[in-house]
């Protein structure tokens, strides 16, 4: 019976030593390619987002684009494709006065990445876009200032986290302004158990363990 018990103990204790480290630190990429195929590999399903069919909100302070929503507390955002030009591309977030940005992301994100430009520079500036103070809900930090591609190419960003990301913030900055486009967030498919949830069922095996215990020793007596 003691040796039940032992194991038991010892089952409970390997559980909890993993829940207990089972967070390793998000990484970030500047190589889109890389950062695609490590969330392929993973088995993510991925969802881009270009701003074609945003959603402004009354205030003009947060922009819904599917499933994500952007914002930028007390100062307006612009979704448009006049800033686009230079790029080729469509339309793309205009997030003004290089404020830091909010972003509240769907259920089961484990990655996301970005493309990060600017307006057009000032007559004879070679300028590049930074990004900085990228904060994870996972509590990750990425301070930066990271730099960019001189104008007008986009610089790629990308993240990726062994935890559910659900929101974010993080500071664009460029010498006229910061331009955001092909917002895309990789997904499981099946949500990996949260650390909480781990403990919760360590901590039950641990009530299991300690109930056979004593029922083995009513049995004895």
């Amino acid at each position: 019976m003691r040796r039940i018990h032992m194991a038991g103990v010892t089952l409970v204790c390997i559980l909890l030593g993993w829940v207990l480290n089972v967070h390793a630190s998000a990484i970030m990429y500047t190589n889109q390619s890389a950062w695609q195929a490590e969330v392929m590999s993973l088995g993510y399903s991925l969802t881009s987002i270009d701003f074609e069919n945003a959603a402004m909100s009354p205030d003009l302070f947060s922009v819904t684009a599917g499933d994500v929503i952007f914002s930028s507390p007390g100062v307006p955002l612009e979704v448009t494709s006049y800033y686009g030009i230079p790029y080729n591309a469509g339309n793309v977030l205009y997030p003004s006065h290089n404020q830091a940005l909010q972003i509240e992301l769907p259920s089961s994100v484990y990655a996301f990445g970005f493309d990060l430009g600017e307006l057009e520079p000032l007559l004879g500036f070679d300028s590049t876009a930074t990004l900085s103070n990228v904060v994870l809900s996972t509590g990750d930090v990425f301070a930066g200032p990271y730099g960019g591609n001189l104008f007008p190419t986009f610089a790629f960003f990308g993240f990726c986290s062994d935890l559910s990301i659900t929101s974010l913030s993080m500071s664009p900055h460029a010498l006229v302004e910061p331009i955001l486009d092909n917002f895309t967030y990789a997904q499981a498919a099946i949500p990996s158990p949260e650390p909480s949830s781990l403990l919760l069922l360590s901590s039950g095996l641990f009530g299991l363990v300690a109930n056979v215990w004593r029922n083995r020793r009513r049995q004895e007596g």
